[in-house]
């Protein structure tokens, strides 16, 4: 049956979040769903829309690519992002300075 998800390998995830554990600084860490897209999610609608529709707090553009590859080649995978800047709720101009 088709699926429009890929699940990651458990033992991939744990191994991610633990790493993450060790970070230093101001660092927070999000375990949960993430997006594939084809567009920079640059506004509060869109990010109110995907989080609202798919309980997703980010959307990127190829860690689909990655777990459709290697679904087709029957591997384990794992998606570990990092992010710098998030788009306030209410913003109406956009920094990443």
């Amino acid at each position: 049956m088709f699926k429009s998800y890929f699940e990651a390998a458990e033992k991939l995830i744990k191994l991610a979040n633990d790493a993450a554990k060790g970070l230093s600084g101001n660092v927070t860490v999000h375990l949960g769903k993430i997006a594939n897209g084809d567009q920079f999610i640059a506004s509060a609608e869109k990010k109110d829309y995907m989080m609202k529709n798919f309980s997703s707090y980010v959307v990127e553009m190829e860690g689909g690519a990655t777990a459709h590859a290697a679904m087709f080649l029957l591997s384990s995978f794992g998606l570990y992002l990092m992010m710098q800047a998030a788009v306030p709720k209410y913003s109406k101009k956009i920094s990443l300075n």
